[in-house]
């Protein structure tokens, strides 16, 4: 007899770059700048085109079609510690990007059922920054900090193959 089943192949070769920067121009001030990059290769399941119908009302079925997903990072650092003094500062920044994300399309049937089916989109970012400064008070035996940080995030999900851009 023979198998009805369709064979799955792949091969892939991934290549990741990595870059460093680092200055530090005196014993207590340090800047860093950091490039690098990534793969992460979908799952089996994500590849497998077999419905997976053990939920009757929320059915998945992967897609053979899938890319890898190619991730940019681009990090930042500042740092300025005054021992004399005992102050500090520290500035920190990161920003990544995704390439070939993947994310779910989810298919809402007529009859309530929903279809979700992986597939690859680009424009998944993530923004972090931080400053942080430090000094002691002398005259209360004591030390002041402050920390002002900002992160913000960006996916994208599907619902009827429309594509929806989540931010927070």
């Amino acid at each position: 007899p023979q198998s009805s089943l369709a064979k799955i192949e792949g091969k892939s070769n991934s290549y990741s770059w990595s870059a460093l920067i680092s200055n530090k121009n005196t014993k207590n001030n340090s800047i860093n700048i950091n490039y690098n990059t990534s793969t992460q290769q979908p799952s089996t399941q994500q590849l497998q085109p077999v419905p997976d119908i053990s939920d009757p009302r929320n059915i998945f079925i992967g897609n053979p079609n899938l890319k890898r997903t190619y991730n940019h990072s681009l990090s930042l650092s500042y740092t300025n510690i005054n021992i004399v003094k005992g102050s500090n500062i520290f500035i920190i920044g990161s920003y990544n990007v995704m390439n070939n994300a993947i994310v779910y399309d989810n298919i809402i049937q007529a009859n309530g059922r929903r279809l979700t089916t992986p597939i690859n989109a680009n424009g998944i970012t993530n923004l972090f920054t931080t400053v942080n400064f430090g000094m002691p008070i002398k005259k209360l035996k004591s030390r002041f900090g402050i920390d002002i940080g900002y992160n913000e995030n960006k996916s994208i999900g599907f619902v009827n193959s429309q594509e929806n851009e989540i931010k927070n």
